[in-house]
């Protein structure tokens, strides 16, 4: 049996934020900007990051590694922008290394025209390369020898990416102009357009290599998440701060090259800003779990289970369900201690394997769960050809959905992955986490023909609840019947303790960063199942 190793939801969605620093020197004459950030949990140093700006004709290549060039869509006036970023954390108990590497042309406003991206682990590389157009952005997805076209609208007038984005704010303020208010980002590291709402907070004094500079200091708010940035007066980033929880903080600051590379060395101003709080490296795993209340040994025999969630806001409905029952009438989404939202969660009825005789026909709202997505590639021909096989001769979409599971659970190792989750990629390499695992069966059992949607949430183990991912199956069409399926906790009958906050591929996702560190829960009571079953 195949050891499980929790699969980390939180990990693909937050860590871009390691990577999206900007930085530039104190004072440089050439109208190129080369510098490194050190990037630190806690007090530990986890890694670097590369950031250099200036005019095409005169950027220095040599400094760009295994990325091309993105495209220029027309001659003259646009800058190049690189960013760099290896980091290594620790999770679930083992250590995880990545790499990142932003390769983008700009407009003069430090606006998106065109990027390439690559990011990379110990054995997955994604990447995409991306073009603005009028009213759209092209981006073009390659995973394990597959390339994919997604086009995203865009209603703003500009799209900025993270790392320009403070020259871009500099640059309003110099002009007199207030920087408050919406701005519209693509981050690469979710292949995701979002919403940026910038506020002004005020000015600081920062002690940075040596010399005093005084600051702005911004707050960002996008999906929940608060990240603090202090930038001079040309939008240099001097200094970012973002708060994982109640005892994890990234802080990144700007450090000479030999700093930034060197693991050892630790900024003196961590002594200031920690002020002696938060201590060594925290597992990112761990850390960023929600205490439970209760202890629970065997969460799988749970087969009802009540609990309080507060301290959350979410910006869609939360999907509730005969299995998952809101109790009380309150309609907000916003909850307090005092005013809880209470769930009742049952663990569903799994049909017998002969149930549901024949495949589903899929019409109208249901088509969608059959598609394919740019990392759910459901009609590859290494996908399709898999699936084939497993469902031979099997006309009942809960015996497919067996059929893809069972080969799953014989074939493919569930172990914790920093990368974004392709399903092409997670064949190949034959192990992943929760968010691969999900997007594997969810792309084999839609080739199998079976309607199949991924789950995201919270899920409890080890004493505490964990972000988590899975899918759910649809049986029958009328009435409409969904069965959920875990790929990585190996189970076909789900325990009660899974909490389904949202739905939808990795892109749909961020969500999630408006939960970590803030959601709170306790478990009110819980019920086993019959040993006698």
């Amino acid at each position: 049996m195949k050891k499980y190793r929790n699969g980390f939801l939180v990990a693909g969605v937050i860590l871009g934020w390691f990577f999206s620093s900007a930085a530039s020197p104190i004072e440089k004459s050439s109208s190129v900007t080369v510098d490194w950030m050190g990037a630190y949990l806690n007090s530990a140093k986890v890694g670097y990051s590369l950031y250099a700006l200036g005019p095409a004709e005169e950027f220095p290549m040599g400094l760009v590694g295994k990325v091309d060039p993105p495209a220029s869509l027309h001659p003259g006036g646009s800058l190049l922008l690189y960013s760099e970023s290896e980091i290594s954390v620790l999770a679930s108990g083992t250590r995880n290394a990545m790499v990142w590497r932003l390769f983008a042309r700009l407009e003069n406003d430090y606006s998106l025209q065109s990027f390439r991206f690559h990011l990379g682990s110990s054995d997955a590389i994604i990447e995409t390369a991306g073009e603005i157009h009028s009213g759209r952005m092209e981006v073009l997805i390659s995973s394990s020898g597959d390339s994919r076209m997604e086009v995203l609208p865009i209603e703003e007038e500009k799209v900025f990416i993270s790392e320009s984005l403070p020259k871009h704010l500099a640059g309003r303020m110099a002009r007199g102009e207030s920087i408050n208010g919406d701005y519209l980002v693509y981050e690469p590291h979710q292949m995701a357009q979002s919403i940026w709402n910038i506020v002004l907070e005020g000015t600081e004094t920062l002690q940075v290599l040596g010399n005093t500079v005084e600051t702005t200091r911004i707050r960002l708010e996008a999906d929940g998440f608060s990240p603090i940035t202090w930038i001079d007066k040309r939008g240099r980033v001097l200094k970012e701060s973002a708060s994982l929880g109640e005892q994890t903080c990234f802080i990144s600051y700007l450090e000479t090259e030999e700093d930034a590379k060197n693991p050892k060395f630790l900024n003196p101003a961590l002594a200031t800003d920690l002020a002696g709080n938060l201590g060594s490296e925290p597992d990112l795993l761990r850390s960023t779990s929600v205490k439970a209340g209760k202890h629970i040994a065997t969460p799988s025999q749970v087969r009802r289970m009540v609990v309080d969630l507060w301290n959350f806001e979410m910006d869609r409905p939360i999907p509730f369900s005969d299995t998952q029952k809101k109790l009380g009438e309150k309609n907000s989404e916003t909850y307090s201690e005092k005013s809880p939202l209470r769930l009742e969660i049952s663990s569903p009825v799994v049909p017998e394997v002969g149930s549901f005789g024949t495949t589903v026909l899929c019409r109208g709202p249901f088509d969608q769960y059959l598609a394919s997505e740019p990392l759910v590639q459901t009609d590859h021909p290494e996908i399709v050809s898999l699936a084939g096989e497993l469902i031979e001769g099997t006309t009942s979409p809960w015996k497919k959905a067996l059929a893809v599971y069972q080969w799953m659970a014989e074939n493919i190792e569930t172990e914790f992955r920093i990368t974004l989750p392709s399903a092409l990629e997670v064949l190949h390499s034959k192990k992943g986490d929760c968010n691969e695992l999900s997007t594997l069966f969810a792309a084999l059992s839609r080739a199998s023909g079976v309607p199949t949607r991924i789950c995201t949430g919270l899920v409890y183990t080890q004493g505490a609840f964990y972000y988590h991912a899975w899918d759910e199956v649809l049986v029958s069409a009328s009435p409409e019947t969904w069965i959920p399926i875990d790929p990585a906790l190996r189970q076909t009958q789900i325990d009660a303790t899974h909490i389904k906050l949202g739905e939808g591929g990795f892109s749909d996702q961020a969500y999630i960063n408006g939960l970590v560190g803030k959601i709170r829960a306790h478990i009110v009571e819980y019920e086993m199942a019959d040993p006698s079953r």
